[in-house]
């Protein structure tokens, strides 16, 4: 486990909650929290996962990887139709 530096710790006690700090290297932000408060709040993280798997889809289509609009529709329908027991009449 890594351990907090005075600077890191004076900044908790100012801030009461968390702290964001910058890789200055990699310029990718970092925030540092109380663990408990951390395990009460996995909204952000939830959130934060999701921006993140639509950010990498974008590049895939943008990149003309993964799927189209066309066969995400098809796929979505068929699911849909499968979970509600409902057939499964052709699409276009």
């Amino acid at each position: 486990m890594i351990q907090l530096t005075q600077e890191q710790r004076d900044a908790l006690s100012r801030s009461h909650d968390r702290i964001e700090f910058e890789d200055p290297i990699t310029k990718k932000v970092y925030v540092l929290a109380e663990r408990d408060l951390w395990l009460r709040s996995p909204a952000p993280l939830a959130e934060n996962a999701d921006l993140v798997t639509i950010q990498r889809e974008i590049r895939e289509l943008e990149a003309g990887e993964g799927m189209g609009f066309d066969e995400l529709r098809k796929e979505l329908y068929t699911e849909m139709r499968e979970e509600f027991g409902l057939p499964l009449p052709e699409i276009e």
